[in-house]
């Protein structure tokens, strides 16, 4: 059986729901009717953020979708996926966003791209941003995780973490892909080594369970494909 939401202790703002979009429709749910399903989760106060894949591997876009959505519900979601810009950033605040996740955005050239991560401090709350680092056992991938860069993505934490403590959200894409469990030791020792940012985990949290483990390690968990298949919601787990 599964439940919409976790445990009661576990607050909205501890946990995100992370829906993706191709061509106009939820990855895993094509046939859902797309108002009724968000309806649904937001009635429940889900936290959400809309991802746009076509944006992230630069095939389209889902825009007027995202927008209509945003602009029913004002500073309610979050969106990512091919966010490459000052300007797309405050277009979507302005429609609505409540803030955004960036991650091919972060890099030029295979380096951290300082210039860049410097005018969102000047530009923007940090509450209104997380910097999403996806990563392939050492690789950084890029593009909806279609490429990798020559920055092995601990030493490009290290650099972000040089500039600001943003909001940081670590997407094992590994773990996603291929369903393994979620690497808590090493997880674990990045929350020893950085014990003051918010950081942010997704990478096949497939049970309420992992959902409080992860909580419990002071990591806010974000869940997606498991969360979307089949029945809404996730298992209690063991």
């Amino acid at each position: 059986m599964n439940y919409l939401l976790p445990p009661t202790h576990i607050h909205p703002g501890c946990w995100r729901l992370n829906i993706d979009f191709m061509d106009g429709c939820i990855v895993h749910r094509e046939s859902d009717r797309l108002v009724h399903t968000i309806q649904l989760l937001t009635e429940e106060n889900i936290p959400i953020c809309l991802i746009d894949i076509n944006r992230s591997k630069k095939k389209g876009h889902n825009d007027e979708m995202i927008r209509n959505i945003l602009q029913d519900k004002k500073e309610y979601f979050w969106v990512g996926g091919g966010i490459s810009n000052l300007d797309r950033i405050h277009l979507l605040l302005e429609t609505g966003a409540k803030g955004v996740i960036l991650s091919s955005a972060i890099y030029e050239n295979s380096r951290i791209n300082r210039k860049f991560l410097s005018s969102l401090i000047t530009q923007f709350e940090t509450d209104q941003l997380i910097l999403s680092i996806d990563f392939y056992g050492d690789e950084i991938r890029t593009n909806g995780f279609d490429k990798s860069i020559s920055l092995q993505w601990e030493r490009g934490l290290e650099e972000i973490f040089e500039i600001a403590p943003f909001q940081i959200q670590l997407v094992d894409v590994q773990a996603s892909t291929e369903r393994l469990k979620p690497n808590l030791p090493l997880l674990q020792a990045i929350r020893q080594k950085y014990s003051e940012p918010v950081l942010w985990y997704a990478g096949n949290v497939g049970s309420w369970k992992m959902v409080e483990t992860l909580f419990e390690m002071n990591i806010c968990p974000t869940v997606g494909q498991a969360y979307l298949r089949n029945t809404l919601g996730l298992s209690k787990g063991e």
